[in-house]
């Protein structure tokens, strides 16, 4: 098997399991939506940082970070950094208008990456690239785990970082279907 194929055969793999975990702790029905503005980030991106999706992700994982992960918001964009003891992960969610607009957008980043690879069954298109991050479209909305600053095996038990995004990824966006 090449190694694309291999890392195809992971993404899908991975994916599967992930779905089966992941927003084990759901938001009240009655939670309010909150639009994206360019000063206030959307609901579903404020939840990549909250402490429902640190959980999940630290049980997804299996490994806790060192110390609370650090959110910011700029340019419709928030980034959630979690600090491990040899490594970060840090997701971005990128909030445009309209799914036209992110899907030209995720196009973008597409023809940009390394060696763009295609991950079935993450939202409603995904990508993952040389260096095991992963980009995902779900509405107007794009998810970024970057697995860039981990290690090349990480966790408990250690995985593939390739691996790890997807799961972080599939569990970002299990939390994401009624958001």
């Amino acid at each position: 098997m090449s190694g694309w194929q291999t890392r195809r055969a992971i993404v899908a793999v991975v994916a599967g399991l992930a779905l089966v975990a992941g927003c084990s702790r759901t938001a009240p029905a009655a939670a309010p939506v909150v639009v994206a503005t360019p000063s206030r980030p959307s609901e579903a991106a404020v939840m990549v940082c909250a402490p429902e999706a640190q959980a999940d992700i630290q049980e997804a994982l299996g490994v806790s970070p060192v110390s609370p992960p650090v959110q910011s918001y700029m340019d419709s964009v928030l980034t959630c950094r979690y600090p491990y003891t040899d490594g970060a992960l840090v997701l971005t969610v990128k909030d445009l208008p309209d799914v036209p607009a992110a899907t030209a957008y995720l196009s973008s980043l597409r023809a940009a990456a390394d060696h763009p690879v295609d991950a079935q069954g993450i939202g409603q298109a995904a990508f993952t690239v040389v260096g095991g991050s992963i980009y995902v479209r779900k509405d107007a909305k794009v998810l970024t785990v970057d697995v860039t600053g981990l290690p090349a095996m990480f966790g408990a038990p250690a995985k593939p970082r390739s691996a790890l995004a997807v799961t972080v990824a599939a569990v970002i966006m299990n939390c994401w279907k009624d958001a």
